[in-house]
């Protein structure tokens, strides 16, 4: 909705061409996480396998069972803003409540159980899926450096899903011949983008600030509000 409102493009648009940037999501996290990926199609990444699969079981649950009244959520810049406060508020409560530090190889399926039930809140349309895949594996204590690794890859199922769900947008959206360099702009751009924002954020988590993360997006989705009903400049 926000880049709707600043690029001003039809809603139709953004809806149908949505779709396809989930695709240059999921090639930016292969770019990035390529060796992992290359271990699970190996069969040489112990229990990651299961554990990525296992982790969306709770997101497609939600998704299912309340999904007429997902698919009737219409998106409003205080929903947004909402979302934005929610998301970072999250992310700066999971900080607070790390115990220990584990490995990935130390983790059980009660931890992944709790990590994907966290993920599950992004099935509502204002809510990032990978902050709260972020998060659940900062609440359970996940190294540094497993932590973004974990997250991104749990990421993968969802997105693939969430494609499954608007496949009629995608249909549509490639028999449109005036859509296609858009989509094809969009999935390469969002690769792009995607592969710096996930090093970023990286980073910020190995440095211990990721709590940058979470203040950006409260102080984002308190602009939206301010804007919406006081500036009035984008909204």
């Amino acid at each position: 909705m926000l880049l709707q409102k600043v690029l001003d493009i039809e809603a139709e648009v953004i809806s149908l061409v949505s779709v396809h940037l989930r695709i240059g999501i999921i090639i930016a996290i292969v770019g990035v996480l390529w060796k992992d990926v290359l271990h699970i199609l190996k069969g040489t990444a112990g229990k990651l396998p299961l554990f990525i699969a296992f982790s969306s079981v709770p997101y497609i649950g939600v998704s299912l069972v309340f999904k007429d009244y997902i698919e009737n959520i219409f998106i409003t810049p205080p929903k947004l803003a909402c979302g934005l406060i929610i998301t970072g508020a999250v992310l700066l409560l999971a900080e607070t409540v790390i115990l220990s530090y584990r490995s990935l190889g130390d983790l059980r399926l009660k931890n992944i159980l709790i990590i994907s039930i966290i993920q599950a809140i992004s099935s509502l349309p204002v809510i990032s899926q990978s902050a709260m895949a972020l998060a659940g594996s900062l609440s359970q204590g996940l190294d540094k450096k497993a932590l973004p690794r974990l997250a991104y890859l749990i990421s993968i199922p969802v997105i693939i899903y969430s494609i499954i769900l608007d496949r009629n947008s995608f249909i549509v959206a490639m028999q449109t011949p005036s859509l296609i360099f858009p989509i094809f702009f969009g999935i390469v751009t969002t690769a792009i983008t995607g592969f710096f924002a996930i090093n970023a954020i990286s980073r910020l988590i190995i440095r211990g600030k990721l709590y940058r993360f979470g203040h950006y997006l409260i102080a984002l989705g308190l602009f939206i509000l301010i804007d919406k009903f006081y500036l009035r400049i984008i909204f």
